[in-house]
């Protein structure tokens, strides 16, 4: 959540917006570019999943994990703690399965890490559109989901207006968006 004048708001408000005009853009310039859509579980809500399927894009969106997700993957997690008890090196292990949250209109993929090392264990989610075409591919497509925050580093570096505002003050104008 984040606040502003009206109170707390969703921080995926407004974002289909934002995304739709950029992909606008992109396709524009580049009509056959392929686009994926990485975001953390801030954005990884139903109305963000349609947009990207509507509009033929990739997604890979992190997910809150539930009683229900945890009950899924805890048999991984079982085998993670296992491995790691037997060779005392972190384990990371992978799984994918078809889920339905209340909320969606729809199954969809869910990725799930299940992680033992020194400092405890580390269960977490992502949903995707992508396809899995090998037992490979939930570790390369969750692994290529967290590297996400390179790009937002990036931006901030360059001082870029629609870098993500991580300050105190009001956030920076962004310039007025033109109709094409």
């Amino acid at each position: 959540m984040r606040t502003c004048e009206r109170g707390a708001v969703h921080a995926a408000l407004g974002a289909e917006e934002d995304l739709l005009f950029v992909v606008q853009h992109l396709r524009k310039a580049r009509p056959h570019v392929q686009i994926h859509v990485r975001g953390d579980s801030g954005f990884g809500v139903p109305w963000m999943y349609r947009v990207c399927e509507n509009s033929g894009l990739s997604y890979t969106f992190g997910i809150a994990g539930n009683a229900r997700l945890q009950r899924l993957a805890e048999g991984w997690l079982g085998h993670a703690v296992a491995a790691y008890e037997r060779t005392g090196q972190k384990q990371r292990l992978f799984t994918a399965f078809s889920y339905k949250a209340d909320s969606w209109d729809r199954y969809r993929t869910v990725i799930a890490k299940a992680e033992c090392h020194a400092q405890g264990t580390n269960l977490r989610f992502v949903v995707t559109n992508l396809p899995l075409r090998c037992p490979d591919d939930a570790q390369r497509i969750y692994d290529d989901s967290i590297q996400r925050g390179s790009s937002e580093h990036r931006m901030d570096e360059l001082g870029s207006p629609a870098a993500p505002h991580r300050g105190w003050g009001p956030p920076q104008e962004r310039p007025a968006r033109r109709s094409p």
